[in-house]
């Protein structure tokens, strides 16, 4: 009797065992029920999983922390925008949430439609503070780069728009914190010239204003850059050049180009990389006598005109200025006319005798 009680003790621990492991499996997998809303609205400019999803069942705390996050752009007012369980899905997943673990029900997909914003009157203290230029440049800054975020979103580019905007003096301190920029709607086709945008601010006591600002919107400026590494010396083509889009913080400065036909032809005076920026520091016009280079001297008199045959002692482009040696030792300077002649003036050449 004690021996065979002996021998199904391993056998109750090892059943315990399985049914603890059971358990705890079943725990981990705890499932989330999910239902896809059958007329998913919103407001806002970015769709949520809170905007197209209800929680119905289940553990809620495995999503809590991913309901507001955002899955795109939302549509135009009054447009419909179609979500399927498979999209939700993959974006659950790429937050680290196991597919195992939520259960759907209801429709396979959902409509969303959003809510065009709606005008608040805010009756608080709206004196406007004092506003100097340093604060109303960090307030324009912030607005027109949301903005520009709001106007990606609509359009689904990237596409860097130009946006200049003046806030008014009594949102000034407001927008010195982007956080308090919390929603912006508006804009019309085409994304260019004037616009008005609708603009819902958070006011200092956590109550919020709509607000409506006019805005100038336009392409992004192209700039001049390489389209390929670049040697020192080299002439530019239009096949060594292209136009691209570069943030404003890197032109501080400096002197560059927007048009290609502006730099054709011209030398770099240093090498340059895939990419970087063509300034005017960096090219001038091609040089044509080289140092060392056998050329000849002219000076011109009325309508004489008197040859000597020279060596260049310096480089230079037309119109630039050379050293060159005549017969004898005898240095001059004259500014460069061709690839081969270099003229000097007949005062120099008198005072160079």
């Amino acid at each position: 009797m004690l021996q065979n009680a002996i021998t199904k003790i391993p056998r109750i621990t090892g059943c315990l065992a399985a049914v603890v492991l059971a358990l705890g499996c079943q725990s981990s997998l705890a499932e989330v029920v999910l239902k896809l809303r059958e007329n998913a609205r919103c407001e806002s400019t970015v769709v949520t999983l809170r905007d197209i999803v209800e929680v119905v069942g289940g553990d809620e705390k495995k999503v809590s922390g991913v309901l507001g996050a955002a899955l795109g752009p939302s549509p135009r007012p009054g447009s419909p925008q179609r979500w399927y369980k498979s999209d939700i899905v993959q974006h659950l997943q790429a937050r680290g949430i196991d597919r195992r673990a939520i259960r759907w029900s209801g429709p396979e997909h959902t409509t969303l439609t959003r809510e065009p914003i709606k005008m608040v009157t805010y009756t608080g203290n709206l004196q406007p503070a004092f506003v100097n230029e340093r604060m109303q440049n960090a307030a324009s800054l912030n607005l027109s780069q949301a903005i520009q975020t709001y106007l990606q979103q609509v359009t689904g580019s990237q596409t860097q728009w130009e946006v200049v905007v003046q806030p008014d003096a009594k949102d000034v301190k407001t927008l010195l914190n982007r956080r308090n920029i919390l929603e912006i709607g508006g804009g019309s086709d085409p994304i260019e010239g004037p616009q008005q945008f609708i603009v819902r601010l958070r006011n200092a006591d956590r109550t919020t204003r709509t607000v409506r600002v006019n805005a100038e919107v336009g392409p992004p400026e192209m700039v001049v850059v390489a389209s390929r590494p670049l040697r020192r010396d080299e002439v530019l083509t239009a096949e060594a050049l292209k136009l691209a889009v570069l943030p404003k913080q890197r032109l501080a400065g400096q002197k560059y180009f927007t048009r290609l036909e502006d730099v054709l032809g011209k030398q770099l005076r240093r090498s340059l990389s895939t990419g970087l920026l063509v300034t005017e520091q960096i090219i001038g016009a091609p040089v044509v006598v080289e140092r060392m280079q056998l050329v000849t001297v002219e000076c011109r008199v009325g309508t004489i005109v008197v040859k000597s045959p020279g060596k260049a002692l310096s480089s230079g482009a037309v119109g630039e200025l050379v050293e060159v040696e005549l017969e004898g030792r005898r240095r001059l300077t004259g500014s460069v006319v061709d690839s081969m002649t270099v003229r000097v003036s007949p005062k120099t050449a008198a005072v160079g005798r």
